[in-house]
């Protein structure tokens, strides 16, 4: 008889304690997911800046540059800003801003908002 309430209360222990390891364990995963991301904007501006060093880069290549350096981000091209836009100088610098506005899973809980990832890079044009 003492076995079987025994065996309820492991039962009752685990639904108490399952639902804090299921939020550690995506809490986890979410912070896997943050870190990957801010790797692969900051690897992403950089690549725009280093493609912008040239004088004769456009805008356009500069931003095909990063975007194509993050795939898995999904990234569009308002999240590329360049700084100057435009022509820039030789001796001047070219500053590039990836944003990304990154979902956690566990944001449910607290009301879906996003945040926002960002990383810049600045180099000098040659």
């Amino acid at each position: 008889m003492g076995n079987r309430s025994e065996r309820g209360q492991v039962l009752i222990e685990f639904a108490l304690t399952l639902p804090v390891i299921i939020l550690i364990l995506t809490g986890i995963f979410d912070l896997g997911r943050a870190i990957y991301a801010y790797n692969a904007v900051a690897n992403a501006a950089r690549e725009g800046a280093r493609t912008g060093i040239f004088v004769k880069a456009t805008d356009a290549k500069i931003k095909t540059a990063a975007l194509q350096t993050a795939p898995g981000l999904s990234l569009s091209e308002e999240d590329v800003t360049i700084n100057p836009s435009g022509s820039r100088d030789s001796g001047g610098t070219v500053e590039v801003t990836v944003t990304y506005p990154f979902q956690p899973v566990t944001s449910n809980l607290w009301g879906g908002s996003s945040i926002d990832i960002s990383s810049s890079a600045t180099m000098y044009v040659e």
